[in-house]
């Protein structure tokens, strides 16, 4: 019998652990710890992803899994709008001048185009408008004004193809189909069945064109025919397992997939994917967890396994997006889920603002009155710790949980007046008890920002009176004492902030009186100006660092659940709260955080929740014999 060297000419491995990534994929080697022979295998599955910031149906989609463009469609009605994808969240990007659906979408995100489609009219539009990663310019008219759903196009900008679809609401189904060269479009052969709302992907030299409905639009034409088009001439393959409308695809000729679409009568949504591999179709095992119709995509080469599906239509347009992958890579999604509850239940609370997940702080906040309370968090639950020497609310706190410096705040009012005051008193913790720094803030204020550690720390921003004001002061604390430092560019209060050393904070939204979406950065030296937010808001809680932060929750103008990320220069949206909440604690870093009490809109909150940013993993399996 030949042995594995003899075979393969090597080894097999001795491994006292498994791989952490792909890179062994389809290798064998004995895991000694476990006493087992191990490989990695190949897997293919559907996963939920960061919903985009807008529901819709019947919109362009193009580009790739990872920088990925959603635009126009229904929501109703229909829109302008266009948000981009960077494999965590969507983030808004420019606006098309002519608001429609059934457009298809070609090429990347910095360099794509959308075709055709039905108008606000609703007229069908032979207008082509070009992408460039931040706006929409006008590019070549088609040779016919005519609807494009289900994405029915490929390429790229300069080498599009266009093909099918429909010329008006009880009008034809053409064969025509239109090659692009990045500024005129020609005539190219016809498919040989007369469709429209069928998948389209590929390139211009390799495309493909699958179901759809044949004239007129009944349930009883819907069909499983498949095209492909090799540049000249569009050739019919074998079928497709389900007749299906509306559905979404991507790959080329060689391999491909169509996932969604609408299986008729019924009418009833799919969740089934096919898979192509340039011989036969199959059923794929992986299902959607949403399943919908006229949802965007990511085409041409690559997209046949890493693909994703966003918005969308059920019973009603949708906002949820799902990643497609066939990969030897499990991918776990960013998540939230249900922290141990806190012993009380409060609002304004503060946290340690580096503190971790598994060893966090909180101290202070709001019920009735402000209280001296802090709380430490082991990962699972909350235990009382020792208390604030001043009870206080809205205050900043710099550090961990065994090294905190808080300070700044609301205290309760002096006897006989309506307003609370501010404060300026310090307090250090040591892992045990708080006691009081003789050195405190030279201004005293509420709902400001903290950053860095005990022993280097910033605090900055926020609001004060007599008289109200809002402030941009920055001061330094080194242990013992504060100094001053630069201003915030812009004045503001009860903002979200992050920050793990005082070379690095991130100060966001907040309150100038009116809410903002600015975003500041500061370099130890001076503070400039970031991505916006895509909204303005205050209130919000956030944990991470300058090039890598979650923030969530606060005022919209109401208390809301959604959550964005930052990465350095831009904001985009992460999957949302399971609780709305503003001036919630919260620490941590951008893979791993928490936020924990808050108001409710109606009650302070004792509830936690854990932030899990996403994971990879070599899909690692054990050999057995049987």
């Amino acid at each position: 019998m030949s042995t594995y060297r003899e075979i393969h000419g090597k080894a097999i491995k001795s491994l006292s652990s498994d791989p952490s990534d792909d890179s062994v994929g389809g290798q064998i080697w004995y895991n000694t710890a476990s006493d087992t022979f191990k490989t990695v295998v190949n897997i293919e599955a559907w996963s939920s992803a960061s919903s985009l910031n807008q529901l819709r149906h019947a919109s362009a989609g193009f580009g790739i899994q990872t920088a990925n463009v959603v635009s126009c469609g229904t929501i109703p009605p229909r829109t302008d709008v266009t948000e981009e994808y960077n494999g965590l969240g969507w983030a808004t990007g420019g606006t098309t001048s002519q608001a429609g659906q059934y457009r298809a979408g070609f090429g990347t995100l910095t360099a794509g185009a959308i075709a055709g489609g039905r108008t606000p009219a609703p007229a069908a539009t032979d207008k082509t408008e070009e992408y460039d990663g931040s706006s929409w310019s006008t590019g070549g008219v088609l040779p016919a004004s005519i609807y494009l759903p289900s994405n029915q196009a490929a390429g790229t900008q300069t080498t599009g193809l266009a093909f099918g679809g429909d010329t008006g609401p009880g009008a034809s189904f053409p064969t025509a189909s239109y090659e692009y060269n990045g500024s005129s479009w020609t005539a190219g052969n016809s498919t040989n069945t007369a469709r429209s709302y069928g998948a389209g992907s590929g390139s211009q030299t390799a495309a493909f064109f699958a179901c759809g409905t044949t004239p007129p639009f009944s349930p009883s034409n819907d069909s499983v025919i498949f095209e492909q088009y090799d540049g000249t001439n569009w050739t019919s393959g074998p079928n497709l397992n389900t007749a299906r409308v509306s559905a979404a695809g991507g790959g080329d000729t060689t391999t491909g997939i169509v996932f969604g679409g609408e299986v008729r009568p019924g009418p009833a949504r799919t969740n089934k994917t096919e898979n192509w591999d340039g011989t036969s179709w199959t059923t794929s095992p992986a299902t959607m967890g949403t399943g919908r119709s006229d949802s965007s995509r990511a085409l041409g080469t690559g997209s046949a396994t890493a693909n994703i599906a966003a918005g969308g239509y059920t019973t009603t347009s949708v906002a949820n997006a799902e990643e497609y992958n066939k990969t030897t890579t499990v991918r776990t999604a960013a998540a939230w889920s249900a922290g141990g509850t806190t012993t009380t239940s409060k609002r304004g609370t503060f946290g340690a603002v580096n503190s971790t997940q598994t060893a966090g702080l909180i101290a202070g906040g709001y019920t009735t009155t402000f209280v001296t309370e802090s709380e430490e968090y082991n990962g699972t639950t909350w235990t009382e710790g020792d208390n604030l020497n001043t009870a206080r609310a809205y205050a900043a706190c710099a550090g961990t949980q065994t090294a905190a410096a808080a300070s700044g705040g609301t205290v309760s009012p002096p006897s006989g007046t309506p307003f609370p005051d501010q404060s300026n008193a310090c307090e250090e913790y040591n892992g045990t008890s708080w006691s009081n720094n003789p050195n405190n803030l030279t201004q005293a204020r509420e709902r400001l920002g903290a950053g860095g550690t005990a022993g280097a720390g910033a605090f900055f921003g926020g609001y004060g009176t007599p008289p109200a004001q809002y402030f941009g002061l920055t001061e330094e604390f080194n242990g013992t004492s504060f100094s001053e430092g630069p201003d915030m560019g812009t004045a503001a209060s009860n903002g979200t902030y992050c920050g793990e050393t005082t070379e690095a904070l991130l100060w966001a939204g907040g309150q100038t009186p009116s809410s903002v979406a600015t975003t500041q950065e500061f370099d130890g030296s001076s503070w400039t100006t970031g991505g916006a937010m895509p909204e303005a808001r205050h209130g919000q809680f956030a944990f991470g660092a300058q090039t890598s932060a979650i923030s969530g929750g606060g005022y919209n103008p109401s208390i809301t659940v959604n959550v964005i990320g930052y990465d350095g220069s831009a904001w985009s949206s992460r999957p949302s709260t399971a609780n709305a909440g503003a001036n919630a604690a919260a620490f941590g870093t951008a893979s791993a955080g928490l936020r924990a009490r808050g108001y409710t809109g109606t009650a302070n909150s004792d509830t936690t929740e854990e932030w899990n940013g996403e994971t990879t993993a070599a899909n690692v399996k054990t050999l057995t014999q049987s």
